[in-house]
């Protein structure tokens, strides 16, 4: 058992990540040119979505809100929402064990702001510090920031 420090620019954020998020790292809020036709697999829940185009889009970029909607159609157990500054997050719709993609070299993760290479996985934290993992302690900075001390 380890405690460790995470840091969030929001509630919302740490909410997220403590229901087992999986969160983007890039701004795709402007949309994302070249997913379609591209397939993002998930190990959880189980399931894959390969992109479509969207008529009304002659460039072929897709909007989150398209995003949202063709992954939440093809895999019902996840649900696709986007933090301030354009990052996209993968949650659970009933969160049990947190998202997991694979490291399989995914390209439509890369365009999604994740490491193309890099398996990603949620935990869904509980509140008994005994059976990790857990919510330790939780401050808000004089930052603003949300800090989350974490028994993994």
């Amino acid at each position: 058992m380890s405690v460790k420090l995470y840091k969030f620019r929001d509630l919302a954020e740490a909410n997220l990540f403590l229901s087992g998020a999986v969160i983007g790292g890039a701004d795709i809020s402007g949309g994302v040119v070249g997913l379609v036709g591209k397939t993002l697999n998930f190990t959880t829940p189980s399931g894959a979505v390969t992109f479509t185009a969207v008529a009304s889009r002659p460039n072929g970029a897709l909007l989150i809100k398209d995003i949202k909607s063709q992954v939440e159609t093809a895999i019902v157990a996840l649900k696709v929402a986007a933090l301030p500054g354009g990052r996209i997050v993968f949650v659970e719709a009933s969160p049990t064990t947190g998202v997991s993609i694979p490291a399989t070299d995914q390209e439509a993760k890369g365009l999604l702001g994740f490491d193309q290479n890099t398996a990603f996985a949620g935990k869904v934290y509980g509140t008994d510090v005994t059976t990790p993992p857990a919510i330790g302690n939780i401050a808000i900075g004089q930052d603003g920031m949300i800090l989350l001390a974490l028994v993994e």
